[in-house]
């Protein structure tokens, strides 16, 4: 690409699953952009070495940064904010997260799975490409975010989409599900994810127990998403689940 940001781009997914959402993929994460007239909410910013992406996801349904109105983190793990914090200060777009995940963002808390965790896990062939995806995508040196705006639980967003914040803590201490009503979307973040971060497998459930904070709470915080009405679930590793929140908790509860 002429503008510099070119990196494997020929491996992230861009799919629009409802009018002005769009569902993006790289590197086993994922991101989404809520388009409303020429206005975009990002929601995460994929890992530090993903600016070139975002950016590239951006212009593939006809953005840029400079569309962007705000960027929101569904919680503030290194593959999920890596990029959040150069899109604020290249191009003056605010990041808002909920409250509970404000220090964990400015780097001033930490709360991600121990790097013993995931080596004593390697001898899985999918645990050894996630830990070197991590690498290649500078999963070592995520930049904290310098200024945050934060939201309570329940906050309608003003911003594309008007998404309404649903706080499900567990996996950290302030993620955040997000509720596109008018749109029929749940954006879930790690609260409830469509892969199986050890083995691939797909299929709705809570990630693995030693990647989530505090694993009973994340698992009763389910429940939050049991009643949102919704026809597309979006989360933070995986596929799109096509049907309802109450359908794909009851899958990942019976995963457990």
């Amino acid at each position: 690409m002429s503008n510099g940001h070119s990196d494997n781009l020929s491996r992230m997914e861009v799919l629009e699953v409802a009018s002005g959402v769009h569902h993006v993929t790289a590197s086993r994460v994922s991101w989404q952009l809520i388009v409303e007239g020429e206005s975009v909410t990002v929601v995460d910013a994929g890992w530090p070495r993903d600016y070139g992406r975002v950016v590239a996801s951006l212009e593939q349904i006809g953005h840029s940064p400079a569309s962007v109105d705000s960027i929101l983190l569904t919680h503030a793990h290194v593959d999920h904010m890596g990029a959040a914090e150069k899109m604020r200060s290249l191009h003056g777009i605010p990041v808002k997260a909920h409250h509970e995940e404000s220090e964990l963002a400015r780097g001033l808390r930490h709360e991600a799975i121990a790097t013993a965790k995931v080596t004593s896990q390697m001898w899985r062939p999918s645990v050894l490409r996630f830990a070197l995806i991590s690498l290649g995508r500078g999963g070592t040196s995520v930049t904290p975010l310098t200024e945050i705006e934060t939201f309570q639980d329940g906050a309608t967003l003003a911003t594309p989409g008007s998404p309404i914040a649903i706080h499900v803590p567990g996996h950290t201490s302030g993620s955040t599900a997000y509720h596109l009503e008018h749109r029929g979307v749940l954006i879930t973040g790690d609260a409830l994810v469509t892969t199986h971060l050890y083995t691939q497998e797909v299929g709705t459930r809570v990630m693995p127990a030693d990647f989530n904070h505090d694993h009973g709470l994340a698992i009763r915080s389910l429940d939050r998403l049991i009643d949102i009405s919704a026809n597309v679930v979006l989360t933070g590793h995986g596929p799109p689940y096509e049907g309802s929140p109450k359908r794909a908790v009851e899958e990942a509860t019976a995963r457990l």
